[in-house]
């Protein structure tokens, strides 16, 4: 069975589109696109040097869309995404900021509800490797249920993830604890 992809690599040339992040040497360029009325996140590692195109860039694409579709289904949590090529990704776009530029806003009920996305992330066997820094964990706005993906009980909190390209999965426990396993 074929996968329908939202739109191809020719698409993003005509796309209006937001540079985000130009990651260094071996990292991919992280942009906000427009096509069809939808925003998407775009991990493109296209005009990166062969050997990261050729190595590197294959192995993190595919880890982090195996990580995405593990958490399907996870509030907080980007529901759609996408290999767009062998250098390519892309990821529905989630509304919100990180924590760092907003402090004011994480209060004992968001927290409460971060605590929520990481059990349910652990629940499903992904450790999030770089929680500590402030750029990969957003809070979200508040207003409707189609924008928000994890919803508090408190206050209208909701937590996001961004970033899945440091997280590991684990296996079942062995007997000195969880074993990771990069997939």
């Amino acid at each position: 069975m074929t996968e329908t992809k939202p739109f191809a690599r020719a698409d993003l040339a005509q796309a209006p589109t937001k540079l985000l992040r130009n990651g260094r040497v071996a990292n991919a360029v992280v942009t906000r696109v427009e096509i069809d009325g939808r925003s998407w996140t775009v991990k493109d590692f296209s005009a990166r040097p062969w050997w990261v195109r050729t190595f590197i860039a294959p192995f993190l694409l595919r880890r982090e869309l195996s990580i995405l579709a593990r958490l399907r289904g996870v509030e907080g949590v980007s529901q759609e995404s996408f290999r767009i090529d062998r250098e390519a990704m892309a990821v529905l776009f989630m509304e919100g900021s990180n924590i760092g530029r907003e402090p004011e806003r994480v209060t004992p009920a968001y927290l409460e509800a971060f605590e929520e996305l990481l059990r349910a992330m652990h629940a499903r066997g992904v450790v999030h490797l770089d929680v500590r820094g402030t750029g990969n964990v957003m809070i979200r706005p508040n207003g409707s249920s189609s924008t928000s993906r994890l919803r508090s009980t408190r206050a209208g909190c909701r937590a996001s993830f961004v970033a899945f390209s440091r997280t590991s999965t684990c296996r079942a426990p062995s007997r000195n604890g969880f074993s990771s396993s990069l997939k």
